[in-house]
């Protein structure tokens, strides 16, 4: 069972940041995850000019994200 738990282990990862990290209101009772949100999430910003174009705001700069709602 060693490779297949590996793969479901790996995909569940990913599954869970959208699901966990999405705002859900009323309007959008599924959720939504914009790029800003998760930016916010992880302390980065846009920076062109910095590898893959993201930089750390710095440490404990991490929030969340402005009228964020939990379900």
């Amino acid at each position: 069972m060693g490779p297949f738990a590996g793969l479901l282990v790996s995909n569940a990862g990913h599954a869970f940041v959208p699901a966990l990290m999405s705002n859900y209101t009323k309007q959008i009772p599924a959720g939504v995850l914009t790029e800003p949100m998760l930016l916010d999430w992880y302390a980065m910003k846009k920076d062109p000019s910095a590898p893959f174009g993201l930089k750390s705001k710095g440490k404990g700069w991490s929030t969340f994200p402005e009228n964020w709602y939990e379900l």
